[in-house]
Order: C-alpha cells, then sequence, then structure tokens
C-alpha cells in the first residue's frame, strides 16, 4: 500500500489518479504473489542463499529507482522489481531455515557429552550458538550460550547438566516446530 504522507504527493508529480497511485500497491502484490512459483523452483535449484542474494539486489534496484523516478511507468517498474524482491526473502528463508534439522552440529554436541569430551563438546555448542544467533533461533540461541561458557576453557562436561538439559529441550522444541513446517 502507498502510504498517505506521500499519496498526494505522487498524484500531483505525476499527473496521476487516484487509481494508477493506487495501483503501485497493487503491483507489489502482485508480482509478490505470482513470483512465488517461480521463486520456489528457483530457491530448489540455486538455493536460499544465491536466491535471496539476486532478490536482494531486484529488491535494492527497485527502492532506489522508486525516488528517482520521472514517469509513472518507471514507478511501476521499480514496484515490480521490490515485489520480486520480497518474494524470495520469505520462501528463501524457509529453505535455509529447513536445512538446521540436517544439520550434525547437535549429534556432535550430545555425542561428544556423552563421552565427556569437554572440548568437544564446547566445539559443538559454540557451532551450535553461531548457527542459532544466524538464523534467529533466539531461544536455542540462549540456552547454548550458557552451556558454551560452562564448558569454555577446556572445562569438564560434569557439572554442566542443568545447562545441558536446557539446550537439549529447546533444541527438541525447535525441531518438532520445523517439522510441523512441511
Amino acid at each position: 500500500a502507498i502510504p498517505g504522507a506521500i499519496f498526494n504527493l505522487l498524484q500531483n508529480d505525476f499527473s496521476a489518479s487516484a487509481s494508477k497511485i493506487t495501483m503501485l500497491g497493487a503491483i507489489f502484490c502482485y508480482t509478490y504473489a505470482l513470483t512465488q512459483l517461480v521463486v520456489g523452483l528457483m530457491v530448489d535449484k540455486l538455493g536460499g542463499f544465491r536466491v535471496v542474494a539476486l532478490g536482494s539486489v531486484a529488491f535494492a534496484l527497485g527502492s532506489v529507482i522508486f525516488p528517482n523516478c520521472n514517469s509513472i511507468i518507471l514507478l511501476y517498474l521499480s514496484r515490480i522489481l521490490v515485489g520480486f524482491g520480497a518474494a524470495t526473502f520469505y520462501l528463501s528463508a524457509i529453505r535455509e531455515v529447513k536445512k538446521f534439522a540436517k544439520d550434525q552440529t547437535y549429534s556432535a554436541l550430545t555425542e561428544a557429552y556423552k563421552s565427556g569430551d569437554g572440548e568437544k563438546a564446547f566445539r559443538a555448542v559454540h557451532t551450535l550458538k553461531g548457527l542459532c544467533a544466524n538464523l534467529g533461533f533466539d531461544k536455542l540461541y540462549a540456552s547454548s550460550s550458557v552451556l558454551t561458557e560452562a564448558l569454555r576453557g577446556n572445562k569438564p562436561v560434569a557439572g554442566t547438566e542443568i545447562s545441558y538439559e536446557a539446550v537439549k529441550k529447546d533444541y527438541e522444541t525447535l525441531i518438532a516446530a520445523l517439522e510441523k513446517m512441511d
């Protein structure tokens, strides 16, 4: 949608009717909706990070073009670019988030923890913490941060059971939620 603050300015600057200005919002929405299938195929073929990189370029280009347009057609083009760029974000994020469930870091942590290897457990939980920070898994990030600090400096796993159990619980909760995404 076009915010009311610039609606009248756009109408005046482009000598455009209200319907032509409201079309800017519609073009964004239609582009977003119609490109979902194409974006899904691109994500399957190229991977989420590449597609979101391409989408980010389209989104940024459309965002830069919009305030510098001198015709309504260029405004429409910029909204098409922004709509396509926005469409790439959601599907790409879903694809990358789903990969987390297949990651072996938690398994490595569990194996190292159960064998009493504090050094390997530290490396695994530190990696898990980083993955959670990058993907926005705040609860698992918080619990893995506590365990990371408890194991830092080649400390033994003994005495960290409560922290490990919190990581285990948060991990299992997250995986259950990710499995519901299918």
